[in-house]
């Protein structure tokens, strides 16, 4: 992002003001010296100021306008470098206040209106450049927000299923390991139809603020499955680590919610290391890694609050 920087530049009008009465000066001084050696030549009749005269107006003449140049550059046309600088800065993208100039009057040289032209040229500039800025910045806040909406689940806020689905994609594809949870409400319909779905919502709500206490952030990713499903990943190789954080959720979720009737029933699966040749392979494998977590969480809602590893026992 370009960077707005402030440089004054109120002696670029002052120098010229100063270059001006130089000028000026000059001129009345080689008339004065003229009218004197006139005076003193003609009235006073001193032959030899004739000469001296003729002299100092030949070495003015000579040097005049090497003088005049070497003033204009010093005073002028060095100040005119420092308006290509702004010019500059503006082409790179970093901006400069505007050139401080008095009140604008009706009998202004062409110089003073250069830089009043130039005064508007930045400001015009620095405006465009301003509203661009924010119009960028709300166009980052949507795209960030319609981003969060489409892998977000709008009630609990965890990923949705085609985030969570990707998310899996990417930990496959890179050889990481870890266990997959299918968490599942029971008697779910049961709250819904007795207590209402405020109460149903707000128990998926306390469900899944007490996963995202459970897990690691930035580690470990849960979603909303759908309905009142769920599924948690943990990197870890060992059961005992899924237990314990099992457990963990299970109690915060009977202190959250002070309903009797209200449990989850999980199915895990362990999500192993392998070598696929390509992508197709790797979504069958997932979509098995899927499967068979469902089938280990049908095995235990039969006995409802159990937690059931998968088995190659089991049916899919």
């Amino acid at each position: 992002m370009a960077k707005i920087i402030y440089k004054p530049h109120a002696k670029i009008y002052k120098d010229w003001i100063l270059t001006k009465i130089f000028i000026y000066c000059f001129y009345v001084a080689v008339i004065c010296f003229c009218l004197i050696g006139v005076y003193f030549i003609e009235v006073k009749n001193i032959e030899f100021l004739k000469y001296i005269f003729i002299f100092f107006v030949s070495v003015m003449l000579i040097f005049f306008r090497p003088i005049i140049k070497f003033f204009m550059y010093v005073l002028f046309f060095n100040n005119i470098n420092k308006i290509r600088k702004v010019i500059k800065d503006l082409k790179e993208g970093t901006f400069s206040v505007s050139i401080k100039l008095p009140p604008e009057g009706e009998d202004e040289d062409e110089f003073v209106k250069f830089l009043r032209d130039i005064n508007w040229m930045i400001h015009s500039i620095v405006n465009e450049y301003l509203k661009l800025e924010k119009e960028k910045k709300q166009v980052e806040e949507r795209a960030r927000f319609y981003l969060r909406a489409s892998c977000t689940d709008s009630l609990t806020g965890l990923y949705n299923k085609k985030a969570f689905f990707k998310l899996m994609y990417n930990i496959l594809s890179q050889g990481q390991t870890g266990f997959l949870i299918f968490l599942d409400i029971d008697n779910f319909k049961r709250i819904n139809d007795r207590y209402g779905h405020l109460v149903g919502d707000d128990c998926l709500q306390k469900l899944a603020k007490i996963i995202l206490l459970s897990i690691r952030e930035k580690v470990d990713f849960a979603c909303r499955y759908g309905g009142d499903e769920f599924c948690i990943f943990l990197k870890t190789l060992k059961k005992e680590v899924v237990k314990k954080v099992l457990k963990r959720m299970f109690l915060l979720f009977q202190n959250e919610i002070k309903l009797a009737e209200i449990s989850f029933s999980c199915g895990i699966v362990n999500v192993e290391k392998i070598n696929l040749p390509n992508s197709l392979d790797l979504k069958d494998y997932l979509d098995d890694v899927f499967k068979k977590a469902d089938v280990s969480l049908y095995k235990a809602k039969k006995t409802k609050g159990k937690i059931v590893f998968y088995n190659k026992s089991f049916k899919k």
